[in-house]
């Protein structure tokens, strides 16, 4: 469901956001993401309200360069955002308003390895991950609380479909 901006643009020149693309195109489904805030720390740097830095690229997403993450001390203090906070489900209900009644309205939530990938840098969860599956289920556990926590809000909110997935393709 989530197409990339550069093939959107192709397809529709001019075209925004995901859902003025599935408009366009006459898809029967929109897609909706819980709001999380970044703060910009640099040019193009911006950490996340989950603690991990970004780098903005000419793709759409942005490319992990630090995490919270590198010790087993850091994940005894790791506090993943309030999945509660004000604000946190407001695009979802505007989709739903615009276009619950016609669409399929789909919201988007991490798969249980986005979290601990961003959280603890994906080289360092790849690689120490089958040495230290103690330290990757205290990854795991929080990842798997917090979204199932997330699709009841969303669910609640009037969201008949969740999916859950990530990009795994690379790691600069």
């Amino acid at each position: 469901m989530d197409i990339d901006r550069k093939v959107r643009v192709a397809l529709v020149p001019g075209c925004g956001s995901l859902n003025e693309f599935a408009v366009k195109m006459r898809l029967d489904a929109m897609l909706a993401d819980p709001d999380f805030t970044r703060e910009k720390t640099g040019p193009d740097l911006w950490l996340t309200e989950w603690g991990y830095t970004i780098r903005e690229s000419a793709e759409e997403q942005g490319v992990e360069v630090d995490s919270p993450i590198h010790s087993m001390e850091d994940i005894s203090r790791y506090v993943p955002p309030d999945f509660r906070a004000p604000g946190r489900y407001e695009t979802i209900e505007k989709t739903l308003a615009v276009y619950g009644q016609t669409h399929a309205v789909i919201a988007h939530l991490n798969d249980v390895f986005s979290i601990p990938r961003t959280s603890w840098a994906m080289r360092t969860s790849s690689w120490q991950s089958p040495r230290s599956p103690k330290w990757y289920a205290a990854l795991v556990t929080p990842s798997v609380d917090v979204n199932l926590a997330m699709a009841r809000e969303v669910a609640a909110r009037g969201v008949e479909i969740v999916y859950t997935g990530d990009v795994f393709a690379g790691d600069p």
